[in-house]
């Protein structure tokens, strides 16, 4: 739907007053496709009688509010107004737009608390117009992996931090959790890049462990990023008190839906494996160098090799996962 919609703004015509030129939305009967004298996208949605002049809510590039509006070759009269005040956020703009058509033509008695609804799920991914790089998509993807089937659901969304820039990703008081996901390698070997000395340092409080999620690109499979974001969306219909949080998570690491196109690759899960961080495990942490850092050394990374920590797996399967520390993290 989104390219169709991109297409009906292509096509409208520029218009030279201060009336807006719109045209109906695809799959719509009630939401129009608008722009306004100085070019910018506006999504309307029909609502007569509304009290005009409420606003529902501005962020950075953009801004809903109730209005009475005319629209080239309609009457004057009520909408919800949704402009985008960046032409930088098209792109999501439109992605917005599917989704309150969708919004709209279910809740047709309640057209303003569908479209805040929907606007307040936007307002976590507005301005993530970036992207992911390939390796933070492929994080994300094991993060999201271990969320869904390892941890405690849907609580262990509270202990999932690692997009908010703490050390570990799961974090509680008993126990946290580092995700590393990685591609295997053509030689067959799994291998993590540790990107600082904090990564595998052993927490304040409670153990740390190591969860492995080790991927083969498979254009069969049916694991992908937009597909794991998808199943955590529709569990959490049964939990609606943990849809803020995980949503705000998710923006948080980066991710926006309207560029999951981007997101396609498919995978195939080749092995998972969870690693108790203990005395003896191979790593590099602050206090491996007790007089500090070499002079002049600086964003310590490097790559282990799980060949290495076979003697430290407590589980290899989340069905067989009977630790009863990764229970505290939900």
């Amino acid at each position: 739907m989104t390219s169709e919609i991109a297409e009906v703004w292509e096509q409208i015509k520029h218009p030279g007053t201060e009336q807006l030129q719109g045209r109906l939305a695809p799959g719509s009967s009630s939401v129009w496709l608008a722009l306004d004298p100085l070019g910018r996208r506006h999504i309307l949605v029909d609502a007569p009688g509304v009290v005009i002049g409420r606003s529902l809510g501005t962020t950075k590039g953009l801004s809903a509010l109730t209005a009475e509006l005319d629209v080239a070759g309609r009457a004057t009269s009520g909408y919800v107004d949704v402009t985008c005040l960046d032409s930088a956020l098209n792109e999501t703009f439109t992605a917005v737009a599917a989704d309150l058509i969708r919004a709209t033509s279910a809740a047709p008695g309640d057209t303003v608390g569908a479209v805040a609804l929907t606007l307040d799920t936007w307002r976590w991914f507005w301005g993530n117009d970036a992207g992911l790089t390939g390796e933070e998509a492929t994080g994300l993807f094991g993060e999201l992996w271990f969320l869904l089937r390892w941890a405690p659901w849907p609580g262990a969304i509270q202990s999932w931090v690692g997009p908010t820039g703490a050390v570990h990703d799961f974090v509680s008081t008993e126990v946290s959790v580092e995700v590393k996901a990685t591609r295997v390698r053509a030689d067959g070997r799994a291998v993590h890049r540790i990107t600082n000395l904090d990564q595998l340092a052993s927490p304040n409080t409670g153990r740390l462990y190591l969860f492995s999620l080790q991927l083969i690109p498979d254009s069969l499979a049916a694991n992908s990023l937009p597909e794991l974001v998808k199943q955590a969306r529709d569990r959490l219909r049964e939990n609606p008190a943990h849809v803020g949080a995980f949503l705000e998570t998710l923006g948080k690491a980066g991710y926006n839906p309207a560029h999951e196109d981007r997101y396609q690759q498919t995978y195939r899960v080749v092995a998972e494996e969870l690693f108790d961080v203990t005395e003896g495990f191979p790593r590099l942490t602050r206090d491996t160098f007790a007089d500090g850092l070499p002079q002049g050394i600086d964003n310590l990374s490097y790559t282990l090799d799980l060949a290495a920590c076979s003697s430290y797996m407590v589980a290899d399967s989340h069905q067989r996962t009977a630790i009863s520390a990764l229970r505290e993290l939900g």
